[in-house]
């Protein structure tokens, strides 16, 4: 169980999530890119403190910095999974882990792209707390409609998604002995610090990227943040 000053640390920390995130297609109007964004993807495992740690990094830098508009962010937990017989996923955690990835998958599959990120965050959040089995709360502090995402989590559906996701990851990262696992257009990604992969990014995006990369790539902008003024966990973590 949860002490109470943990818990009340999480409230301070995530009660001001940004729910209203801009979304990656606002920037055009509507209208589709003249290029095709970066295909960014991250393997991982839920329960992983290694990849808890990046996760609660990685999402706020993707979104402070704009990135978000030049990538298809893909999150692919059960990274270290496998499947048992036909069709049972075995995760090396245990069940709570499979259900943790069960969580993420369906709020990826119900959720606005933004929403998802932000549970995914929120839950990582109590991961590295050692508190991961307080996870539900996240539902009530970004005031979620749970109704959809809960029945595929805990229903046939989630089992389907469970088994489709371990199918791919075992076809992309066999063998990979440490997580989390990147690539960028289905390259892997070796240096995983944020700067150097903002420079990835920049590098791999064939697009006008002045605005994004500027000319000191790696560099947080200043100014003109969708965050601008700090408001928001996914702000005050970079």
């Amino acid at each position: 169980m949860a002490s109470y000053s943990q818990i009340s640390s999480l409230l301070l920390v995530l009660l001001l999530l940004p729910y209203a995130c801009v979304s990656s297609s606002s920037g055009s109007g509507g209208r589709p890119p003249l290029f095709p964004k970066v295909a960014l993807d991250l393997y991982y495992d839920s329960l992983d403190m290694a990849s808890a740690n990046f996760l609660i990094r990685f999402l706020p830098y993707i979104y402070e910095n704009d990135l978000i508009d030049m990538v298809n962010l893909k999150l692919v937990p059960y990274a270290q999974a496998r499947i048992q017989g036909k069709s049972v996923v075995v995760c090396k955690r245990g069940s709570e882990d499979c259900l943790i990835s069960r969580v993420a998958i369906c709020s990826m599959k119900y959720l606005h792209q933004d929403e998802a990120m932000e549970l995914i965050y929120c839950i990582s959040h109590f991961i590295t707390k050692s508190i991961a089995k307080n996870w539900e709360m996240c539902f009530e502090l970004m005031r979620l409609e749970e109704k959809r995402v809960k029945e595929c989590f805990t229903g046939y559906e989630g089992k389907q998604l469970d088994y489709q996701y371990v199918k791919e990851i075992s076809n992309v990262i066999h063998g990979v002995g440490h997580l989390p696992w990147i690539t960028i257009d289905q390259v892997q990604v070796k240096n995983q610090e944020m700067k150097s992969l903002k420079t990835s990014i920049c590098k791999a995006y064939k697009g006008d990227k002045s605005e994004v990369c500027g000319e000191k790539i790696g560099h947080p902008k200043t100014s003109g943040s969708r965050s601008a003024g700090g408001h928001g966990a996914l702000g005050r973590h970079i």
